[in-house]
C-alpha cells in the first residue's frame, strides 16, 4: 500500500517509480523493495527521494502527523500531496 501512495504521489508530480530509481542510482526493484518495508522506511528517506525526483530547484517539505498516521509531501506553496501510512 505504501509503494501505491508513493508512487502517486510521484505520479502526481509527473515522476515514476522507474525515473526515481534512474535518479537515485538503484534499480527499479532495488527501489520497489524499500519503498514496501516501511519498519525501515524513515521521513528522511522519502524526503531526500523526492528532493532527488524533483531536483534541487524546488522546495521540498515532509511533515508527519503522528495522530493521523500520514506525511504530507509539499513541493513550494501550492503543490501539495498527503500520504496515508499503515491504517487504511
Amino acid at each position: 500500500m505504501l509503494k501505491k501512495l508513493l508512487t502517486r504521489a510521484l505520479k502526481q508530480n509527473g515522476i515514476t517509480v522507474k525515473e526515481l530509481a534512474h535518479k537515485a542510482h538503484m534499480k527499479e526493484s532495488e527501489l520497489t523493495d524499500f519503498l514496501n518495508n516501511k519498519n525501515k522506511l524513515r521521513i528522511n528517506d522519502i524526503e531526500l527521494l523526492f528532493e532527488i525526483a524533483i531536483g534541487d530547484n524546488h522546495l521540498v517539505t515532509l511533515s508527519h502527523d503522528n495522530d493521523r498516521d500520514t506525511i504530507i509531501f509539499q513541493q513550494g506553496n501550492n503543490n501539495q500531496a498527503t500520504i496515508i501510512i499503515g491504517n487504511n
